[in-house]
């Protein structure tokens, strides 16, 4: 992570008014978003690690860990939607404030993550 990256989620972090502005989405919520994920009206991003998103991922999502958003933040539209998601929704949550703190406008947050999405039964469709 991107000095830069690291500094802005630690002031986050004693900022704690700033956490509640992550809008949070539950995986019906999701799946209701499935045309705007197709015509890519917005982003759908697996912040976990590599071996993970390999190991299970929601499809239509793109993988972008965290540990390299110091990078990939910078070359993504802000003004384009985002929809994070981790395993459960610690680092996608953590991901999401770094983001509106870099001036995105619109990002979002799967409740509950992979997790959730995998035991919803909307597990491998879209």
């Amino acid at each position: 992570m991107s000095g830069n990256w690291r500094q802005i989620l630690m002031s986050l972090r004693r900022h704690t008014p700033f956490v509640s502005s992550v809008g949070m989405l539950t995986p019906d919520a999701l799946k209701g978003l499935e045309a705007a994920l197709l015509e890519g009206r917005c982003l759908l991003v697996d912040v976990r690690e590599k071996h993970e998103h390999e190991a299970g991922h929601i499809p239509l999502s793109v993988n972008l860990p965290l540990s390299q958003a110091g990078k990939w933040s910078k070359e993504l539209d802000r003004d384009r939607p985002l929809i994070l998601y981790c395993r459960t929704t610690n680092r996608s949550k953590r991901c999401a404030e770094g983001l509106i703190g870099m001036g995105f406008r619109d990002v979002r947050v799967l409740n509950g993550g992979y997790l959730a999405w995998s035991a919803s039964g909307l597990s491998g469709r879209f």
